[in-house]
């Protein structure tokens, strides 16, 4: 660990806190680290003078590195943790804030967006990374900009757009774990009005929690595999000079098994498993069935003074889940069905003048009919019949340049969120009386009807429909400084808010609204930051530092269920809690051909003020997937070999200090020690004119690594769940 402790000291960190953009940014000059071109103020702007705590990730990166899906976004970027949590939902935390209800009535803190478009379901979240021009990762609030569920930050998506020339792609991988990926790109122009650009990816991999072989089954699967196919088609209309429609749509299917948890206690008792893996003794054979497709249309225009852009999308998914958490001894099912519209209309200013400007209106609606099977006690379950989300809202943020080299800052923007659901608790012996079977406490409900399918709700027990409204204005102050000009420093006062929601629960709501009811949660941010370019542009550099304070934050908890039967989990309000830290990130190009990424991440993540439901004061205690640090340091060097074949060799080595999840419900606290983890690939390529073709053999968490990156405490249990073993493999890719 001796290096990885010298480079903290020195500053050093992550990989890219730049990428290539190829359709907005010209190549660098040789020896200069490439300027980014971003959009993460709703307009373009160079990274390097973007007022904002911003990671990029280009997508050569991210093919470079193995980043399949987001959760891999963790290996990549500082102060970032992504894991897999209950019920397949990606669980983000940036800062040391993070969320872990993937429930139905739960709402992600990080939001993430595919080319503008906000995804309401965490396990949405998980989406593929194929053909993406980069990913930026905003630390910190978005109240202003983004506002919905973005308290912690956001992570934009921005795929590959149809360009004007004809292009294509063929990539084909095999690694281990019986892994097979292939992805097919064709970019089509049909004529100056019209192209279209078409890609398929497909990923299938054995899981590598076993539960196949565990002594009490023989399931046909074993736990966090992979069976994923996914498609994206963009049209692009160019009418004119300014005026384009970007209509596209999109399908992903994620299959298998689902994610696999393993028991705190084995874990701990062995830390790399039996053979180098875990047993997961599960009651049932996991399923997890996730599909997801969206409609999308972009229309930019522009108007003289302003471009005018309306994005308007409508998304659905389809959720089929079967799982028993570690050695579990009963089974649940969740089954559900959303649909997600949102229209975003938004003028940006064009001018070269001293103010730049932004504003504009957001509607958003989210639909859900999931029947939830929940046991409350004995011989109760409840389902969620019904859910509903609005939330519409107006923002504005302005910039004006006092002098050439100090600007201002400004934004507002005032939300409104509005939620309703639909719950009722049903006894096994109506369920019965109803015609659904001989039902007991030990009964597992793999497929179950759809809302209209339910029986009605006993008369006494419809009591669980509740409707709550919140209102919050949220804003920005900011002021920027080019002290040189390569080198800018800005300050910024943010706030941040989130919903507030519903928990499950048999209590009638009229006689105490407050027991299934819990309130936002909102966030000031003081933030200082710097960015520059030095030694001829050879280095890059972008640092901040950041201190927030949070009121009301959300936290899970299994906690006794409100007819005071059974266990259920439930969202509370901790009373307070901050998190302070430093980022430093960065590139340097050592030599034309050598380049240098690093950085660093330190945090400090608290509860200043926060006392259990069961009376348990966890003031002063961490939060959870909050390391103190943690440290990236990639080199890449390449070496012609001869003509016009190169060779490409990349290490890449992540350090986190050890981090702490907790169980409030029985004040436990669960701890994954300090580890490092080492990427190498070396690559073959060839470029002559417009064809290009490449050969990569990667290996990935070389130290095989067991890491903890989420928890779920459900049936009497604190489960883990483990991020990929080592992955070695191949991939070939060619380019027309």
């Amino acid at each position: 660990m001796k290096p990885h402790h010298l480079a903290l000291i020195i500053g050093a960190s992550t990989l890219p806190a730049a990428g290539a953009y190829a359709q907005s940014s010209a190549p660098a000059p040789a020896g200069e680290v490439m300027e980014v071109v971003v959009t993460a103020t709703k307009v373009k702007t160079l990274a390097s003078r973007t007022p904002v705590s911003l990671a990029v990730v280009s997508g050569d990166d991210l093919k470079a590195n193995g980043a399949a899906d987001t959760r891999r976004l963790a290996e990549l970027i500082p102060n970032v943790q992504l894991g897999d949590g209950a019920q397949g939902g990606v669980e983000v935390t940036i800062r040391g804030i993070g969320a872990n209800n993937n429930t139905e009535v739960g709402d992600p803190v990080v939001g993430i967006n595919i080319d503008g478009i906000y995804l309401g379901r965490p396990q949405m979240a998980g989406a593929a990374l194929y053909d993406v021009e980069r990913v930026e990762v905003l630390r910190g609030p978005q109240g202003t900009l983004y506002g919905r569920n973005s308290t912690a930050g956001a992570i934009n998506v921005i795929t590959n757009k149809p360009i004007s020339t004809f292009e294509g792609s063929a990539s084909l991988g095999i690694s281990s774990l019986k892994g097979k990926q292939g992805d097919v790109m064709l970019n089509l122009p049909v004529n100056g009005l019209l192209s279209f650009r078409g890609v398929l990816s497909a990923l299938k991999r054995d899981g590598y929690i076993d539960s196949a072989h565990a002594p009490a089954n023989s399931f046909s699967k074993d736990k966090s595999d992979k069976d994923n196919t996914s498609a994206r088609l963009h049209a692009l209309f160019r009418f004119a000079p300014g005026t384009t429609l970007l209509v596209s749509g999109d399908y992903a299917k994620d299959a298998g098994a689902g994610p696999g948890a393993v028991a705190y206690t084995t874990v701990q008792a062995n830390p790399r498993g039996a053979a180098g893996r875990y047993v997961a003794n599960a009651k049932v054979e996991g399923r997890y069935d996730v599909t997801g497709s969206g409609l999308t249309a972009e229309f930019n225009h522009g108007l003289g003074f302003a471009d005018l852009t309306v994005l308007a999308a409508h998304r659905e998914q389809e959720r089929h889940l079967v799982y028993s958490v570690a050695e579990a001894t009963s089974g649940n099912s969740n089954h559900s069905n959303w649909t997600q519209n949102s229209l975003e209309t938004r003028l940006a200013s064009n001018g070269t003048g001293p103010l730049q400007w932004v504003a504009g209106l957001y509607g958003f609606s989210e639909k859900g009919k999931p029947v939830v099977l929940q046991a409350l006690g004995g011989n109760t379950l409840f389902f969620q019949r019904s859910m509903e989300t609005k939330s519409v809202a107006a923002f504005g943020q302005a910039s004006y340049a006092v002098a050439n080299d100090i600007r201002l800052t400004a934004g507002l923007r005032q939300t409104q969120d509005q939620k309703g659901r639909v719950g009722c608790s049903y006894p096994f012996a109506y369920l019965n009386a109803q015609g659904r079977g001989d039902l007991t406490a030990n009964t597992i409900i793999t497929e179950a009807p759809d809302a209209a399918g339910l029986p009605p709700c006993p008369a006494a027990n419809i009591n669980n429909v509740p409707t709550q409204t919140w209102r919050e204005l949220t804003y920005k102050l900011g002021a920027d400084y080019n002290v040189t000009p390569e080198t800018m420093v800005y300050a910024s006062y943010a706030t941040g808010f989130k919903a507030g929601g519903f928990n499950d629960g048999d209590l009638t709501v009229a006689s105490n609204p407050r027991a299934v009811l819990y309130d936002p949660e909102t966030l000031k941010s003081i933030e200082l930051g710097l960015k520059g370019r030095y030694l001829q542009r050879r280095l890059q550099v972008s640092a901040a530092l950041y201190s927030y304070d949070y009121t009301n934050l959300q936290v899970k908890t299994n906690t006794t269920c409100l007819n005071g039967v059974g266990t259920c989990a439930v969202t509370q309000n901790a009373g307070k809690a901050k998190s302070t830290g430093l980022e430093i990130e960065g590139r340097y190009k050592l030599t034309p051909a050598a380049q240098l990424s690093f950085g660093v991440g330190l945090t400090e993540a608290k509860y200043s003020s926060f006392t259990t439901q069961q009376g348990f004061n966890w003031t002063g205690l961490k939060l959870d997937r909050a390391p103190a640090s943690s440290v990236n340091l990639g080199y890449s060097h390449s070496f012609n070999l001869t003509g016009d074949l190169t060779l490409t060799a990349y290490i890449g080595e992540r350090y986190s200090a050890k981090y702490e999840f907790g169980n409030p419900a029985n004040n436990t606290r669960f701890e994954q020690s300090a580890f490092n983890k080492t990427d190498v690939h070396l690559t073959v390529s060839s470029v002559v004119g417009d064809r290009e073709w490449s050969v990569q053999a990667y290996a990935r968490n070389l130290e095989d690594r067991n890491v903890i990156t989420g928890f779920q405490a459900s049936s009497g249990q604190n489960a883990m769940f483990l991020g990929e073993p080592r992955i070695v493999g191949v991939r070939a890719t060619f380019k027309f």
